[in-house]
């Protein structure tokens, strides 16, 4: 059975495990996490990639999951030492996980790892495979009390007659051995019995859907057909199975009920015999010497069906308002070009009703135009991601770069609910984890530098998020050295990226952001973390790619913080059509903040130079058409000139075009090579009149 359609879901899922795994143990390292979700993570993953055959996989998770296991039956302490051991665990996971995601299949071993996570299980005496504690006999010695009450039956300590189970799913040494240390550990072992619809279609498919469910629920001890059967395309109407069950029977019964195309569904609650209860159909042989117990059940297990009623359904699905379904991004983009072509056909038949003064098509197209917003709106919506997408690494990446740096340093989120683009959020991942890397490992002192300042020797580094209309803002703040404006100016200086006449003339938030100019560093040594003046131009180039902007507020001792404003989609925006020599470009309306007539009066020139009085200072006035590469123009020789004031980071400057046009919503179409290394240019559009207009980048022209 080909299991490539299944591959995405495996690595979905695979990263949520993982997730938990990283999340956790941070929590278990500062202040006792939830080793029971840990376990449950390391279990599920494990049973994941057994269902696809990645061995490898397999090996670390199952061996992780013994550590995890004894752990939380509190037979195993937590070290520092273990602790690492089992961060290079879940690292491992990542990186086979990583693997198959590249390469279609894991390809390494993992044995190495997997053997460090065993021997330090066998360290502590606790259970192994090969030798498996021996069951408890007080619970099995009162079968009355151990028996379960006939499913919807309220008399639970009704006595049952039991019947040994097992047949056809009679259990190996290995699996025996596993299911006496899980009953030991509390664990329940449950025989269940699955019929699907006759007709199903792909019975394969449906096959590997039901036992993939029951290894999520427990451990799989025995199953009709075997996962590698059904691998191998061999789909059954009935399938039987025998599993340890982590989750309440409650649970797995609507598990169970919830699976497509089910017709029956028996499912048993067992019990171990005590020593010398036999019966036939044993399912395996105990220690030497002693007779094998039977797995006993009760004789006549209740055959349940789906509600097939309409009260029925709505009981049973009506309450699941957290249902969703996976999506292929290339699916949003295609529907975001959709939305755009509509948006393109809208405007044209605007601009055709115009003139033809009909009310009948002026009120069809305000309710197109309605249709068409709430569509966009919906899609937009869909394309919007949570900020702890990126987020939820940070911990781990400061926790491990802060024990390299031997620093003591507390990390907290705040806003990570905000939800932006997911193009945007891609680029957002890299910018924040440089940002954090770099105030870790130069931001913040060690602890004997703190304690000397009178600063608490463990440092403090958040990360903060919020919104403002169609933007949001993300400051990543620590309370360190801080950053000196003027040794960056003198770097800068001394690089020769800029001028030392005009760095007297800037302020000092202009100063701070030299740092982000190619190879400015006042690093006093090079790590391999940061401090080799690499890194911040590229957060500049990305966050200026986005339509954003940057500021860095800082005094020198009390700590730095940077703040990144960037706006919630790329996909749709609203740009400023203006005229220039006789073509029409479109100016991101985010970044202008005024515009009108260009006054003669408003401008002074200094040395030939054009500047234009604006919010109370100069700033440089640029003919765009000149900015574009056509010749240079007298401003003063050209009268009725209208100009467009752009702002963004700490910088403003005057753009002179021929014509305003007006605004409009448009989408945006990235380029392709050549078109996409011509600086100044962000991409292409198409307005309601059919024309291609290009989008300019202002940051980088200016």
């Amino acid at each position: 059975m080909d299991l490539s359609r299944y591959r995405q879901l495996f690595l979905d899922e695979s990263r949520e495990h993982l997730g938990v795994l990283n999340r956790e143990l941070l929590r278990l390292e500062q202040a006792g996490g939830d080793v029971d979700a840990l376990f449950r993570a390391a279990h599920s993953l494990k049973g994941m990639a057994g269902s696809m055959g990645y061995e490898a996989i397999v090996a670390v998770a199952h061996a992780l999951e013994d550590v995890l296991d004894l752990l939380r039956r509190q037979t195993l302490a937590v070290t520092p030492a273990l602790l690492t051991l089992l961060y290079e665990g879940t690292d491992a996971l990542g990186a086979l996980v990583a693997e198959v995601e590249e390469h279609g299949a894991p390809r390494r071993d993992g044995a190495g790892i997997a053997g460090r996570l065993r021997a330090a299980a066998a360290a502590t005496g606790g259970a192994s495979p090969a030798a498996p504690p021996a069951p408890s006999a007080a619970p099995a010695a009162t079968p009355a009390a151990a028996a379960p009450a006939a499913a919807g039956d309220g008399e639970a300590d009704k006595e049952q007659e039991l019947v040994a189970v097992g047949g056809a799913l009679a259990l190996g040494p290995e699996q025996f051995a596993q299911l006496r240390d899980g009953v030991g550990r509390g664990l329940v072992p449950y025989s269940c019995r699955v019929r699907l619809s006759r007709d199903a279609p792909a019975m394969a498919a449906r096959n590997f859907v039901v036992l993939g469910r029951l290894a999520k629920a427990g451990a799989l001890l025995a199953s009709s057909p075997t996962p590698e059967e059904v691998r191998a395309g061999s789909g059954r109407e009935v399938i039987e199975a025998l599993l340890l069950a982590e989750i309440p029977e409650k649970r797995l019964r609507e598990t169970l009920l919830a699976i497509p195309e089910l017709r029956e569904l028996q499912l048993a609650r067992l019990r171990l015999g005590a020593p010398g209860e036999q019966a036939a159909g044993q399912v395996g042989a105990g220690p030497a010497g002693e007779p094998p117990p039977a797995l006993l059940g009760p004789r006549d297990t209740p055959v349940e069906r789906p509600s097939g009623s309409v009260a029925g359904l709505v009981g049973r699905y009506g309450s699941k308002r957290a249902a969703t379904v996976r999506v292929d991004t290339r699916v949003l983009d295609d529907l975001i070009n959709v939305v755009g072509e509509l948006i393109i056909t809208r405007e044209r038949l605007e601009e055709i009703g115009s003139g033809l003064a009909s009310p009948a098509l002026d009120a069809n197209l305000e309710r197109l135009r309605s249709l068409v917003r709430g569509f966009q709106d919906t899609i937009m919506a869909v394309r919007m991601m949570p900020l702890e997408l990126v987020t939820d690494r940070l911990p781990r990446l400061v926790r491990d770069i802060a024990r390299i740096s031997g620093k003591q340093v507390g990390f907290e989120v705040e806003g990570r609910g905000i939800e932006m683009d997911r193009a945007i959020l891609e680029e957002l991942g890299d910018v924040l984890i440089h940002l954090v890397r770099n105030a870790v490992d130069h931001g913040v002192e060690d602890p004997a530098a703190r304690a000397a300042e009178g600063k608490d020797p463990k440092a403090s580094i958040r990360v903060r998020a919020g919104r403002e209309r169609d933007w949001f803002w993300v400051q990543v703040e620590d309370d360190g050295r801080g950053m000196d404006a003027e040794r960056i100016a003198a770097a800068a200086v001394a690089r020769g990226l800029v001028d030392p006449g005009r760095v007297a003339a800037l302020t000092e938030g202009e100063k701070l952001l030299l740092s982000c100019l190619p190879g400015v560093s006042t690093a006093r040594s090079v790590t391999d973390i940061s401090g080799r003046g690499v890194g911040m131009d590229v957060v500049k180039a990305r966050v200026d790619a986005c339509g954003g902007t940057l500021r860095i507020d800082s005094r020198p001792g009390r700590g730095t913080a940077v703040v990144l404003r960037l706006p919630l989609t790329l996909a749709i925006i609203r740009i400023l059509l203006v005229e220039a020599r006789g073509r029409e470009y479109g100016l991101p309306v985010s970044h202008i903040a005024r515009t009108g007539l260009l006054a003669q009066e408003r401008v002074a020139w200094s040395g030939g130079e054009p500047r234009l009085r604006h919010g109370g200072r100069l700033v440089p006035l640029h003919d765009l058409a000149a900015l574009l590469g056509g010749p240079p123009r007298d401003l003063r020789a050209e009268p009725g000139l209208f100009v467009a004031v752009s702002e963004f980071s700490e910088r403003a400057a005057g753009l002179a075009v021929d014509r305003l046009l007006g605004t409009w919503e448009v989408v945006v179409k990235p380029l392709g090579p050549p078109l996409k290394r011509v600086r100044g240019l962000a991409g292409a559009t198409v307005v309601g009149d059919g024309r291609t207009v290009p989008l300019l980048d202002l940051a980088a022209l200016l």
